[in-house]
């Protein structure tokens, strides 16, 4: 972003003076810097030099002073940078003695998140605030745990950039706090588990209000609850039928006082384990302390018969096939909330076939209960290479491999237009004046294929038959092990099916060049 800077040189009358020298300043600014300064800083006929402040990457709300100064005399103006600015959302309101955590976000003025900027967070009445100073992380983001340990009504500030926002908190005297299920357990899936607050103030209950209660996840039953003789909420349970981590939210009459809870719905029971070893082809290990590339990470996503993913399923790795005689970081690996675990493979000192390393992963139990009925198990495979395969480039029958029985009059050889070979015309490519690039891409290949059991992949090169024998193209092909294998490259022209040219009373496609009959490569004709 930039500002207009305008400097007006005048003498003690008033009078504007040319020819001056005019030198423009940000200041202490680190960020901020002057460009198109007019006439090289010299005023103009009518006194006058123009410039632009560039406010640089600085993206904070801040002052810049900018100064003009010429032959002692100095003039100052000040530039307001806004925009920046930090939202916070979470609870207004907590029990005493009970936490909540807000997220406090900083966005520049086009909504843009900024990443790693110091924040730094503040209570009114000194409430603990956990942590103080926090980063913003790569969605301009810090979280903070705010925990109630001074009634009354508060102000949480938070700073960051230049900007600075508040938010009000109310802190109730009362206690109100979950005392069933513990914070961050795991609940099983499709079992109803009892959820209830403890309401008091001044250490008595607080009888017949209405708590309502609500989760990210679930489904709760017997919300709202009206609190007993002992403060509690009675017949309030809560369920799901998808595994995964769960926020439970609960709050008195007008949201106030209010608690939450975070737990954590799991799967049971384990039906499909999917294994897989990235990447899916290492070098043999040669023995060198900082080699990284005879490493395989091999994963696995554990999942029930509806598609959860399954918490704290035991998972053994077993190498079932490996010709080089590599190994496994371990042989059992326990899944985590995403369902997913892993040990790390590592080659030996000899190369396999290709996929030739295999893998078993096998689902053992849950949370420690051994699985039951059928095997639960998937396996991976990989290739160990002890060196870059080698690519040879061949033709099949179906092309001309003998002189056509008639011969081309050729005119000129040309160089391809294209120098950098990216398919866009760029200025100084277009040696004729024809407004397109000769050869041009008038042939193509598909860019990948597998081998056969013979090792053999085929590369179908297709292009219009008029264009056979007068264009030479560059074909590259390279394996996919190493992606620093060199390319094995053929040159070749453009070529005819030999039935084309079997009778010498017809003639082929192509009997006339495409791309012209004169002498000279400038001559687009």
């Amino acid at each position: 972003m930039t500002v207009d800077l305008t400097a007006i040189v005048v003498d003690a009358n008033g009078q504007a003076v040319s020819g001056t020298a005019v030198v423009f300043s940000t200041g202490t600014d680190p960020s901020a810097f002057i460009s198109n300064i007019s006439s090289s800083g010299v005023s103009d006929a009518n006194g006058t030099v123009t410039a632009k402040l560039n406010l640089g990457s600085n993206k904070s709300n801040r002052f810049i002073s900018v100064t003009a100064s010429t032959q002692g005399a100095t003039a100052a103006t000040g530039v307001d940078v806004t925009g920046t600015a930090i939202t916070i959302s979470g609870n207004s309101s907590l029990a005493f003695g009970s936490s909540t955590t807000l997220t406090f976000s900083l966005k520049d003025s086009a909504g843009g998140a900024l990443p790693g900027f110091t924040m730094t967070l503040t209570s009114a009445t000194g409430n603990s605030i956990s942590p103080a100073t926090g980063t913003t992380n790569s969605s301009g983001q810090v979280t903070a745990v705010v925990t109630a340990t001074a009634g009354g009504n508060d102000t949480i500030t938070a700073t960051a950039a230049g900007a600075s926002k508040t938010q009000a908190l109310t802190v109730s005297s009362a206690g109100f706090a979950f005392t069933t299920p513990a914070p961050s357990v795991d609940i099983p899936l499709n079992t109803p588990t009892t959820i209830s607050v403890n309401w008091t103030n001044g250490g008595a209950p607080v009888a017949g209000q209405a708590v309502t209660f609500a989760t990210s996840r679930g489904t709760i039953t017997g919300s709202p609850s009206t609190t007993n003789g002992t403060g509690d909420t009675p017949g309030v349970s809560i369920s799901s039928t998808t595994a995964g981590t769960a926020t439970v939210t609960a709050s008195g009459p007008g949201g106030t006082p209010a608690a939450t809870i975070n737990v954590t719905f799991v799967a049971t029971t384990a039906s499909s384990i999917a294994a897989q070893a990235v990447p899916g082809a290492v070098q043999t290990t040669t023995g060198v302390a900082s080699q990284t590339n005879n490493k395989s990470t091999i994963s696995v996503v554990v999942r029930d018969v509806a598609n959860n993913l399954v918490k704290n399923a035991g998972v053994n790795f077993t190498v079932t096939a490996d010709p080089t005689a590599g190994s496994l970081s371990s042989a059992r690996a326990i899944t985590d909330v995403t369902g997913g675990a892993s040990v790390t493979y590592t080659a030996g000192n000899v190369s396999s076939p290709q996929n030739g390393v295999a893998i078993q992963a096998t689902v053992t139990d849950i949370s420690g209960v051994p699985l039951g009925g059928p095997a639960v198990t998937d396996t991976a495979t990989l290739t160990v290479s002890g060196q870059s395969l080698l690519v040879r480039l061949g033709t099949d029958n179906l092309v001309l491999s003998q002189p056509p029985p008639w011969h081309q009059a050729i005119a000129a050889t040309c160089d391809n237009e294209d120098i950098n070979f990216d398919g866009n015309l760029d200025p100084g490519e277009d040696f004729n004046g024809n407004n397109r690039l000769e050869p041009g891409c008038v042939a193509t290949v598909n860019t990948t294929a597998v081998t056969d059991a013979s090792g053999i992949a085929q590369a179908v090169i297709t292009y219009p038959k008029d264009h056979a024998r007068w264009a030479e193209y560059l074909l590259e092909a390279r394996t996919g092990v190493n992606s620093n294998d060199p390319p094995t490259v053929a040159t070749f022209f453009l070529v005819g099916l030999a039935s084309d040219y079997s009778d010498k009373n017809v003639s082929p496609p192509g009997e006339t060049s495409p791309y012209g009959v004169a002498g000279v490569c400038s001559n687009p004709n």
